[in-house]
């Protein structure tokens, strides 16, 4: 083999490696656009994501603040009723020992 073709033999190989490494470098360039494409998603996601979660948190509070004051009312509703039971009970109470005591005023005398 003469010094020229061992020359162009290197030449060959140096394009052969400069057509690979334009390759590469283009493929790289792709992958990192793409790449950047994703991030950028991942983080308008990212961001609705949290924005969601906010609403629901928000929503939860409300709700639960809600709740308690439902329960809270239905207490009161409860207490109500439970002391009007009570009234009844002794207003039933005094009635029925009214009937006892005889209609005419005489309170047990014969």
């Amino acid at each position: 083999m003469t010094i020229d073709e061992r020359l162009d033999a290197i030449t060959q190989t140096l394009e052969l490696m400069a057509l690979r490494q334009a390759d590469y470098e283009e493929r790289q360039a792709d992958y990192e656009e793409r790449h950047e494409r994703e991030m950028e998603d991942i983080r308008k996601e990212g961001a609705a994501t949290r924005a969601e979660l906010r609403r629901a948190i928000r929503l939860s509070v409300q709700d639960a603040r809600n709740e308690r004051r439902r329960r809270h009312e239905l207490d009161d509703k409860i207490t109500q009723l439970a002391a009007a039971q009570l009234i009844t009970e002794e207003k039933l109470q005094r009635f029925i020992d009214s009937l006892g005591r005889g209609g005419n005023g005489n309170q047990g005398q014969a």
